[in-house]
């Protein structure tokens, strides 16, 4: 039983999701995206998870969760400034950077970090109030554009 097939017994999909040319999404995208999330949006379609987890999708109901969106291209573009800057966790606090930086909530900064733990893209280290997150080594082949097999 795959992954994708664990997920299905757990949360069915909806019957029926939309079709994405994903050639055409990836080029708009400058990049290769996972087959894995290809199959899962192929598979479930624009939404939430639990109303947490959102995914990304091309076909969202909002610019602000459509893959080619501006939130997941000012998160790339983040992404790709820091990394620019050198070796420095990424990303930080989310009552710093994500915040100020992304112009979103606390609250929606501390959802999304929660779905980057999920994803196991980001880890989290708590010192006392402090709060830090860094790149696993799946999200710093993100950043890198690597898949972190290759």
């Amino acid at each position: 039983m795959t992954d994708i097939d664990r997920l299905i017994s757990l949360c069915p999909p909806p019957p029926t999701a939309p079709t994405t040319e994903w050639p055409t999404v990836e080029q708009s995208l400058g990049t290769p995206l996972p087959a894995d999330y290809e199959q899962i949006a192929d598979t479930y379609g624009p939404g939430t998870f639990c109303g947490f987890l959102h995914l990304y999708h091309p076909h969202a109901h909002t610019s602000w969760t459509s893959l080619t969106g501006p939130m997941p291209a000012t998160i790339r573009a983040q992404l790709r400034t820091e990394h620019e800057r050198g070796p420095s966790p990424l990303p930080a606090d989310p009552q710093d950077l994500l915040p100020a930086r992304l112009h979103v909530s606390t609250t929606a900064a501390s959802r999304h970090t929660a779905a980057l733990r999920a994803a196991g893209l980001v880890v989290t280290e708590r010192r006392g109030v402090s709060v830090r997150h860094s790149r696993t080594p799946l999200g710093a082949a993100l950043v890198h554009e690597v898949h972190p097999s290759a």
